[in-house]
């Protein structure tokens, strides 16, 4: 296991993260000016974390490592 592997599976979950952040942030802007109603955030979030989770699982999957 090179350092180089594991770096690169780290910096894979926290931009992931850092950008599921940043959208939640400019969400959170979006409905206090629009005032659009809270449970469709709430649906897209869902969408997107389940969408981060999947393509982390698939992209470890093709490089043929365990997923846990």
């Amino acid at each position: 296991m090179t350092a180089r592997r594991k770096l690169s599976r780290w910096d894979f979950g926290s931009i992931g993260f850092s950008l599921g952040f940043m959208f939640a942030i400019v969400l959170n802007i979006l409905t206090t000016i629009f005032n659009i109603s809270s449970q469709l955030i709430f649906v897209i979030l869902n969408v997107l974390i389940s969408l981060n989770i999947a393509f982390f699982i698939f992209s470890k999957k093709r490089r043929g490592e365990k997923i846990l």
